[in-house]
């Protein structure tokens, strides 16, 4: 996904996805460029259990992490967060903490919801936790089923509008936005005279809330007894 900024001439990255870079696993199938180390940085905002378990994807998240991205938070089992009660609201949000704080040792400061949906309840919940909700203001419309050519006409029409400030979203599971619409999009997005940015550079705050050190694996590293894909509530064993 992309994301972009609100200041001046600002359009920065925001990758949000459990993802691996050039893996193609069973319920995996991500096709990522967001975890090179090339000029831009990213925001990569991950599920805990969504298209697979987090932790079994933890030195993909320690390279990222060591090469400058930004971690966000998505929830922990990509559920709709205007339908869930205060304390199923809260365990996703503790789980994906505790997950990044055991990997990376980091506690996220910013979340986007999942689907967009959020309600004043539930981001009320957000900022209690000192956590900032991030959202978009365009859409490349992939995972609505956009091909890749469809989604750069997109794109040819935002840039019509330079420089207006705009946050883009793009889905990296999709093997035709990350081999395709990343790779052209970006030059031209500079070349128009767009800034790349991550989020915390663009709002000026910290990325984490809090920081330690990496953690090192042992049996808690796991996502047994926590809330499946799609699933509201669970309970750790």
């Amino acid at each position: 996904m992309l994301l972009g900024s609100s200041t001046s001439l600002l359009v920065g990255w925001l990758a949000f996805a459990t993802a691996v870079r050039g893996l193609a696993i069973p319920g995996y199938p991500f096709h990522s460029p967001f975890g090179s180390s090339g000029a831009s940085k990213h925001a990569l905002g991950y599920n805990g259990y969504n298209w697979g378990c987090i932790y079994d994807f933890a030195d993909e998240i320690i390279r990222r992490h060591k090469a400058g991205h930004i971690i966000a938070s998505h929830t922990w089992s990509h559920v709709e967060i205007t339908k869930m009660a205060p304390d199923a609201l809260a365990q996703q949000l503790d789980l994906v903490d505790e997950a990044l704080w055991k990997i990376i040792g980091v506690k996220p400061k910013f979340f986007r919801p999942p689907y967009g949906k959020h309600n004043a309840a539930s981001i009320e919940a957000v900022k209690a936790r000192n956590m900032t909700k991030i959202m978009w203001s365009f859409s490349s419309e992939d995972a609505v089923g956009k091909t890749p050519e469809q989604s750069l006409k997109e794109y040819g029409s935002l840039m019509k509008h330079f420089p207006a400030q705009e946050i883009a979203l793009n889905h990296e599971i999709k093997e035709g936005t990350a081999q395709t619409v990343v790779p052209h999009i970006l030059p031209r997005l500079i070349a128009k005279g767009y800034k790349l940015v991550t989020v915390d550079e663009c709002l000026g705050v910290e990325p984490y809330r809090e920081v330690g050190t990496l953690g090192v694996r042992d049996a808690t590293w796991t996502c047994s007894g926590t809330p499946r894909p799609g699933q509201r509530r669970g309970f750790k064993t």
